[in-house]
This record gives structure tokens, C-alpha cells and sequence, in this order.
């Protein structure tokens, strides 16, 4: 059986619990909220520190990774012995890494990466399962309000778009935002709540394309989807928004600029939009130096990220020979089918009664 080093490191001590009490979008806030009856406000809220939740132990939720162990100690060979899938609760998960960065801080032997470490520790912007629990509903309760204070309203959630062969974490957040909706809501927004531009009737103008996801790192993905979107319907170019379950504060002030063939709109030659980002979470920004593409540390416990997270991960046990942590190269429950879209099923079906 694969033994965790991580979780054996008994002279390391974890940095003492934050005081969350007051701390909106935090771990109180997590715990005490009544889905049913309370509204969440969406957008602001300033991420939990990383070392908050190393220390809550309600995170009783599985997470299962890839662990790389790194070559032979005696041959410097790498085999299939090397690698282990390992599954974790979420807490186990964040003290194997927190204990990975204060190695690599304490180590004498490269400066940087102990920087770097160092910088992380302090900066993580991890989603846990609360934090995509409260997201969600945050979204769902943006839209619910929306909706309900402009009759002329149409919003489109796009998603599925980024690979349609497999389930991405687009389709699996709109799952858990629909959750939030109640079989009455679904019915009271029918038509107006649609998941396909080619179901849109509302004008430009009283239409909301929502391009969802738990964050952006280099933007590619959602570029990509942007672009093809106007470029077949180029009606709605300054329709479009993107929610976030987390930003950097740099995304959420520049938003996302996408490249277009120079076309003519309302007398004028234009060949880009930025299209507005919103997120739930403010991410805790970091050093350019150590997470160009986003200035941020963002990942989470459903899916881990590569750009400004893993690959640094990998670089850092790599130079140092050491085994990599949990809570990095996640396996994608929902990503092979294994997680029912039960929620984005519901409003189907409900569409069908139209």
C-alpha cells in the first residue's frame, strides 16, 4: 500500500486558525447558510486564506490524485512503482500540500523555489468543495434576481462548448449553479433561462450570454469559445459576460480581450471586444514572477490547475526530489460521466413542456 510521506511529518506545525467569523464568503459563512431561504450576493469576496482552511476539518470530502513519487533513491530510474493514484479527504488533501510548501520554503538548497513556496502558501486561492458550493449559489442567486427585476430578460448559459466530447468544469459548475433553482423557478423562467444560442428570442440588447467557469488562467479556452460565438452570431458581440467562481483582481479590471476579423459595426471598423468578467471570489494576487499568466494561485479540490499551480508544483519536487503533494494533478470525477448532470437534465425537460 502507497504511504503518504506528507501526512507523516510529525516536527512540522501548521500555521494557527484565522478567525473567519466576520469573513463574508468564508468558512462560517459556508456552514451556517440556509440554501433554501438565504440570497448570496455575488462577486467581492475577498477568497479564504489558505491557511484557514489547512485548518478545517469539516473538509471530510474525497479527492483522488495522481502522486507522482519521483525516480529510484538507489537506481534514478523511473518505473510504475513511481506512480500511485491516492485518494484523500479535502482536509488531508490541504495538509499534505501546506507540509510539501514548508519543505520546499525551509530547503537550503535553491532560494527561489523556497520563495516561491513561500508565496504560495500565503496566496492559494483554493476552491474547495464549500467554496463551489457557495459559488454556485451565488450565481444562481444573481441570475434569480436578474431575471426577476427585467421581464424582458433572456439569459443563454453556454457551455460544453470548451470540448464537447468530454465534460468540463463549464457543464459541471451550471450543474451545481441549477441546482439553486427550484422546479417553481424553472417554470416561472421558462424560455428565458436557456442553455443554447439558437433558443434565444430576446433582442441583443435584453440578452445575457453567461460563459461560465470555475476560473481563467491564460484565457485560452474562453477566448476560443468567444470567438467562434460572435463570429457566428455577431449580434450578440457585446452581449456576452463571463462568470467565474474565482479572478484575479487584473481579470476581473481588464477582462477578456478577444481578436476578431476587422468588420464594420454601426459605421465603425472594429476587430476586437473585451468581454466583462465577474467572479464570485477576489483571488489573492501573487508575484508576477511566479504566476505570469494570471497573478494568481488559483486551483481546487474538483480540479486542479497546471498553468501558475501544478507545473510550478511538479518543478519544485522535481528539483528537489521529492514526492509530489496531494491536491495537484486531481482526477476529474465528473470529467469521464461518472456525475450525472442531473440539474442541466431538469431544465431540459422543463424546456420540453414549452
Amino acid at each position: 500500500m502507497h504511504e503518504l510521506r506528507y501526512l507523516n511529518y510529525v516536527d512540522i506545525e501548521t500555521e494557527p486558525a484565522l478567525d473567519m467569523s466576520s469573513a463574508v464568503g468564508g468558512l462560517t459563512l459556508c456552514a451556517e447558510l440556509d440554501y433554501e431561504n438565504d440570497r448570496v450576493e455575488f462577486g467581492g469576496h475577498r477568497a479564504p486564506t489558505f491557511s484557514s482552511l489547512v485548518q478545517d476539518d469539516s473538509r471530510q470530502n474525497l479527492i483522488t490524485y495522481e502522486c507522482n513519487r519521483g525516480p529510484d533513491p538507489l537506481t534514478g530510474n523511473i518505473s510504475a512503482d513511481s506512480f500511485a493514484t491516492v485518494t484523500l479527504t479535502e482536509h488531508q488533501s490541504l495538509i499534505g500540500l501546506d507540509v510539501f510548501l514548508q519543505t520546499v520554503e525551509r530547503n537550503q538548497k535553491d532560494q527561489d523555489i523556497a520563495e516561491q513556496a513561500r508565496s504560495m502558501r500565503e496566496n492559494i486561492t483554493f476552491v474547495g468543495k464549500p467554496e463551489h458550493n457557495i459559488a454556485a449559489k451565488g450565481i444562481a442567486d444573481d441570475w434569480i434576481r436578474r431575471l426577476g427585476e427585467n421581464p424582458q430578460l433572456q439569459i443563454c448559459a453556454v457551455t460544453g462548448k470548451i470540448d464537447p466530447e468530454e465534460i468540463k468544469s463549464d457543464s459541471y459548475l451550471l450543474d451545481h449553479v441549477l441546482k439553486n433553482f427550484s422546479n417553481e423557478q424553472l417554470k416561472e423562467f421558462q424560455g428565458r433561462l436557456v442553455l443554447d444560442v439558437e433558443d434565444i428570442t430576446a433582442d441583443p440588447e435584453n440578452i445575457d450570454i453567461i460563459l461560465l467557469d470555475d476560473w481563467m488562467i491564460t484565457g485560452k479556452q474562453l477566448n476560443d469559445v468567444a470567438k467562434e460565438l460572435i463570429e457566428d452570431r455577431p449580434e450578440y458581440r457585446n452581449s456576452i459576460k463571463i462568470q467565474l467562481i474565482a479572478a484575479s483582481e487584473n481579470r476581473l479590471s481588464e477582462g477578456l480581450y478577444v481578436q476578431l476579423a476587422e468588420e464594420q459595426i454601426n459605421g465603425e471598423w472594429q476587430s476586437s471586444v473585451t468581454i466583462p468578467v465577474s467572479s464570485y471570489y477576489v483571488a489573492h494576487p501573487a508575484p508576477a514572477k511566479y504566476a505570469r499568466f494570471s497573478q494568481a494561485f488559483i486551483t481546487g479540490s474538483h480540479s486542479s490547475v497546471d498553468y501558475d499551480f501544478g507545473i510550478e508544483i511538479s518543478r519544485m519536487a522535481r528539483i528537489l526530489s521529492l514526492e509530489s503533494p496531494p491536491a495537484v494533478n486531481i482526477v476529474r470525477g465528473y470529467a469521464n460521466g461518472s456525475s450525472k448532470m442531473e440539474h442541466i437534465d431538469r431544465l431540459k425537460r422543463t424546456s420540453l413542456t414549452l
